[in-house]
């Protein structure tokens, strides 16, 4: 029996049910349980582990480590920048641990020597093709969930919309001087295309983007409605105690101060992101990288 082949299935298949069960709470209560993130970041070392002992491979177990490392580090970079949730963050090295050695069973056929990418390094970055596949997909997933809330707040997201198109005009300008010069030289290489349509179309992204968080994610709420770790716009001030928005989010202790005090506190939720690691891991172990995918086709 391979060691390694029924490992990787066990881990694969751990994956995709805690991400699914992550994915429900994320949605509802935007939360996940730290002791599920924290089973499955074990379980997966322990599996590791076992299949180093049984088997004398030990990169299989020491690469989980220099990979979770290296994941902390950027995901630590990414919470305290409010770039992510604590619990995607914990999500994220869990998942570099799981796929820090490709599962064997897979083997995609990229065309590398035509794109000109290492076979090593191909053939070893399972967890590099499912970063990059978060970038896709997490692209796709936000825009969509954003039309959606700006569809069901209508009449606050036209609003916001409005204003902020009203402040921003000069950043608009500035991109569509931009992106027709990019366009202008697009004769010369499609890729200017590219760029110019992006560059002309960035700024109203921005503008949506940023007017569905205002008027669809920043909302007040009471103590009683106020989970740990959410993250306040505004310090507040509290029997001489300020309460000042960071990383890390409120704690109990804050909660029982705005409790005490009878405030309402403007909050900002984020959009449930964990929905967007389960479909990356899933797109990851059908089709692969979907940027060497696209670049196939085009090269």
């Amino acid at each position: 029996m391979n060691l390694i082949f029924v490992s990787d299935v066990l881990i694969v298949v751990l994956s995709l049910i805690v991400l699914a069960a992550a994915s429900v709470t994320d949605i509802k209560k935007r939360e996940v349980a730290n002791w599920l993130v924290f089973s499955f970041i074990t379980v997966v070392l322990a599996l590791r582990a076992l299949v180093w002992i049984l088997t004398g491979n030990w990169a299989y177990f020491v690469y989980a480590l220099i990979y979770g490392a290296g994941a902390f580090i950027i995901a630590m970079l990414l919470y305290y920048g409010k770039a992510m949730g604590g619990a995607d963050a914990k999500l994220l090295m869990g998942l570099a641990c799981a796929f820090a050695t490709a599962p064997i069973f897979l083997n995609f056929n990229y065309n590398i020597y035509l794109l000109g990418i290492s076979s090593f390094f191909v053939k070893n970055s399972f967890i590099f093709d499912f970063v990059v596949n978060c970038l896709f997909v997490g692209l796709v997933y936000s825009l969509v969930y954003s039309f959606v809330l700006a569809f069901f707040h209508k009449k606050q997201f036209v609003k916001s919309f409005s204003e902020l198109s009203k402040k921003k005009k000069i950043f608009q300008i500035v991109f569509i001087i931009l992106g027709l010069g990019l366009l202008a030289m697009a004769f010369y290489n499609y890729i200017f295309l590219v760029l110019g349509v992006f560059v002309l179309i960035f700024p109203y992204l921005y503008i949506f983007v940023k007017s569905v968080e205002d008027s669809c994610l920043t909302k007040m709420k009471s103590w009683n409605e106020l989970t740990e770790g959410d993250w306040i716009v505004n310090s507040v001030s509290i029997d001489g105690k300020a309460i000042k928005p960071s990383a890390d989010g409120l704690s109990q202790e804050d909660i029982l101060l705005i409790k005490k005090s009878g405030q309402k506190v403007l909050v900002k939720d984020g959009l449930p992101f964990v929905p967007v690691f389960l479909i990356s891991l899933i797109v990851s172990l059908i089709w692969g990288n979907l940027l060497i995918r696209i670049l196939e086709v085009l090269v």
